[in-house]
């Protein structure tokens, strides 16, 4: 990594990281009612699924109710990985991965099957997010 350089022409001091958690005393100083609560994460459950779509006889589903994190996860690969990453991220989440395989290799899926499927699975995902008020779009 190279050293940074300010304008004139020393190398920069290093700024020491900040803390990403409040100290205990900043946590005293604060009122109840200024700081969110989230309760911890319930013991893992089978998560509701829907179904979505059809190939054969066989019937493949989707998360009924994505989890607001799984949003903010796709996003974060997005911005890590680029958007195309982001897509398969979120297809294969929602999906589950046998899902996703079937789809992949179905030779039959035509544009308009392939654009419901998607708006479908975006719109549960993302409807999560601006439901809780939040943006798909940061």
């Amino acid at each position: 990594m190279a050293a940074q350089v300010n304008a004139s022409g020393k190398q920069a001091a290093k700024r020491p990281a900040r803390p990403r958690t409040a100290t205990p005393a900043a946590i005293a100083a604060a009122a109840d009612d200024d700081i969110i609560e989230i309760s911890p994460d319930d013991p893992e459950q089978e998560p509701e699924r829907v179904p979505l779509f059809k190939i054969g006889e066989t019937v493949y589903t989707m998360l009924a109710d994505p989890p607001l994190t799984l949003a903010m996860e796709a996003m974060d690969v997005s911005y890590e990985r680029g958007q195309g990453f982001g897509e398969v991220f979120v297809m294969r989440e929602m999906l589950g991965e046998e899902a996703y395989r079937a789809l992949l290799g179905s030779k039959s899926l035509k544009g308009p099957q392939y654009k419901a499927i998607t708006d479908k699975v975006t719109g549960r995902l993302y409807g999560v997010l601006e439901s809780e008020g939040g943006s798909p779009n940061p």
